[in-house]
């Protein structure tokens, strides 16, 4: 077993995944108290009832965005990266954590009562941000059912085979005539019979396992876990990144700590949506997850 998966405390929980347990949590009461929160901004007569509470399960919502997240990573590396939905799960912890922060600072500034202008316009943030929140928990949730169950889906809408008649089978002898040794023999005889012999389909062999292949699994990027040999999963692809942790422009100890395992999100926390830092990547590609490849010199 993968030491990195099974050190951590994110990856199963009585032996099944914590990842659908958190991720359903999160995406049901991250949009709730985004909702409640909204709804509070805007019809100021519930608010001293059911803010605190609506803050309380803000707040708890962002923990469970964490632990999704942590837990999607480390299911990830046991099935493989999961595209979209990992993409956007990366996304929503950072973002219900700033809505939180978000509500605190309108809180503040409704409680101290300060100028109608900065109520109003922390209130419209606020309003927006939650809207936000939920769009972006939804998409979060879809794109995971999607990833899950589209093609499970798919399966059971393909049309069934129009019934074709099945060949009797029969053990009746089949007539072979059989062609005399001497054909002046008047004592030959004509025919004979035989029964078919059946066909032996021969069993398909397994391809040869050579020693100069390499699976990309999570184990086999366990085994390159430091400096001087760092492999690493980055959004479904493994990475041989030794000889660049040394030229790292933000230290070595950003490539160290991804070494050997799936470092997704670190690389998303910082490059998303950089282009010069994803192309640089490319160039230390081995090859996707899970492929087999020539085994690296």
């Amino acid at each position: 077993m993968n030491p990195v998966i099974s050190a951590s405390i994110f990856d199963t929980l009585g032996g099944l995944p914590i990842h659908p347990l958190a991720v359903h949590f999160a995406a049901v009461l991250i949009p709730l108290s985004a909702l409640g929160l909204a709804f509070l901004v805007l019809v100021p007569r519930f608010r001293k009832s059911f803010l605190p509470l609506v803050l309380g399960f803000l707040g708890f919502a962002v923990v469970l965005a964490f632990v999704a997240t942590e837990s999607g990573e480390q299911l990830a590396m046991r099935v493989g990266y999961p595209g979209e939905h990992a993409s956007l799960g990366d996304v929503l912890f950072p973002a219900s954590a700033g809505l939180f922060a978000a509500a605190l600072g309108w809180f503040v500034i409704w409680k101290t009562n300060r100028p109608k202008q900065v109520q109003l316009i922390s209130a419209i943030f606020v309003v927006v941000a939650a809207i936000g929140v939920t769009v972006l928990s939804f998409l979060v949730g879809h794109s995971g059912a999607q990833k899950t169950w589209e093609n499970r889906i798919a399966e059971t809408n393909i049309s069934a085979p129009i019934d074709q008649p099945t060949p009797i089978a029969t053990d009746s002898p089949i007539a072979v005539p059989v062609v005399p040794v001497n054909p002046e023999d008047p004592t030959a005889t004509p025919t004979a019979t035989a029964k078919p012999s059946a066909s032996k389909t021969p069993a398909p062999s397994k391809a040869p396992v050579t020693p100069s292949t390499v699976q990309l699994t999570a184990a086999e990027v366990a085994k390159h876990d430091s400096a001087n040999d760092c492999w690493s999963i980055v959004r479904g692809k493994v990475y041989d990144l030794t000889s660049f942790v040394s030229r790292h422009p933000g230290g070595q100890s950003e490539i160290k700590a991804i070494c050997g395992r799936d470092g997704s999100s670190s690389f998303l926390s910082q490059h998303s949506g950089d282009s010069q830092a994803s192309s640089q990547l490319a160039a230390f590609l081995l090859g996707d997850f899970n492929a087999t490849i020539p085994k690296p010199n």
